[in-house]
C-alpha cells in the first residue's frame, strides 16, 4: 500500500510541475468603432502558422443564425484563413466559435493543456487575425511570437491594423 501511495504522489507532482511550466497564450484585439449606419460586427478568426504553412484555428467569431441560419457560409469572406484550409473544415466549427463581438477590446486566453496549443512544437510562429465585415473592409495582421512549452521566457509582442482590426497583443505567459 506505501509504495502505491508514494506511485500516485509522484503522478500528482508530475503533473502538477508540468501543468505550471506550461505555456498560455492571451490575444489582446481591439475592435475599432465605425460611424456608419450600416456598422455589421465583423466576422473574426484567429489562427496560427508558421511561414505559409497553417498550424490551427484558435478562434473565430462569427454569427452562425445570419442568413437564415447559414452563417458559416459567410466564413468564406475571411479570405486568407479561408484558402489556406479552412474551407476543408467540418462544418459546424463550434469547437472554436463564438458571436461575433462589437467595438472594444477583447482578450481571449489560450491555454496548451487542450486545443492547437496542446500540440505544438517549440519554435517561432505567426498568430494571425483576420476581420472582414458587410459594408466593411478586410484586413489581416499578423504578430510573430515564440512559444516553448517548459519553461516559456515571458513575451510580449504588438502589432496594428489600419481599418478593421486595431492594436494586436500577443502575450505568451
Amino acid at each position: 500500500m506505501p509504495r502505491f501511495i508514494g506511485v500516485i504522489a509522484a503522478a500528482v507532482v508530475g503533473t502538477l510541475a508540468t501543468s505550471a511550466a506550461a505555456s498560455d497564450l492571451v490575444v489582446d484585439i481591439t475592435l475599432p468603432e465605425h460611424q456608419t449606419a450600416a456598422y455589421r460586427r465583423p466576422y473574426v478568426v484567429v489562427w496560427i502558422e508558421r511561414p505559409s504553412t497553417p498550424v490551427g484555428t484558435l478562434a473565430i467569431w462569427f454569427d452562425a443564425r445570419a442568413g437564415g441560419g447559414h452563417g458559416s457560409w459567410w466564413l468564406r469572406n475571411l479570405r486568407t484563413w479561408w484558402r489556406s484550409g479552412a474551407r476543408s473544415l467540418a462544418q459546424p466549427v463550434d469547437s472554436v466559435s463564438g458571436p461575433t463581438r462589437g467595438p472594444g477590446h477583447h482578450t481571449v486566453r489560450f491555454s496548451d493543456n487542450r486545443g492547437v496549443l496542446h500540440d505544438l512544437a517549440d519554435g517561432d510562429y505567426v498568430l494571425a487575425v483576420e476581420a472582414a465585415r458587410e459594408h466593411g473592409r478586410h484586413e489581416v495582421v499578423r504578430t510573430p511570437f515564440h512559444w516553448r512549452r517548459v519553461g516559456p521566457t515571458p513575451q510580449v509582442r504588438r502589432n496594428a491594423g489600419v481599418d478593421e482590426i486595431g492594436a494586436v497583443v500577443v502575450t505568451v505567459a
